[in-house]
């Protein structure tokens, strides 16, 4: 027997349905499990760990779109990377955390 564009539809059709169905089903019991039915806020989402983490010395020059984190220094030279404010997720005064899609570079400040 071959099956007909409409037979195809019919088959697919019942696939969606059933899939959203189980779909539906297994996110209300992990929230009834989790606690997280009734009106109960679920947790926030957890930090993307592909994040980098960067230690500096101090910040020495601020653009409006970017700073110079300055890594390390020797008598005449100055070492760091420039990093894009949007990038940065976090600083904490040594530490600064950028997101995974931004390039750091060392390069000699001038």
């Amino acid at each position: 027997m071959n099956m007909t564009e409409r037979d195809w539809e019919i088959v697919l059709a019942e696939q969606q349905e059933a899939f959203e169905a189980l779909c539906s089903k297994e996110e209300k019991t992990y929230e009834i499990k989790k606690g997280w039915a009734n009106g109960i806020a679920k947790p926030p989402a957890k930090a993307d760990n592909r994040n980098q983490l960067k230690e500096y010395i101090r910040i020495e020059k601020g653009t409006p779109k970017a700073y110079f984190f300055v890594t390390h220094e020797t008598l005449g030279e100055i070492h760091g990377f420039w990093c894009p404010k949007a990038a940065i997720v976090k600083d904490t005064g040594n530490q600064v955390e950028i997101q995974h899609w931004c390039k750091i570079k060392i390069i000699q400040f001038v």
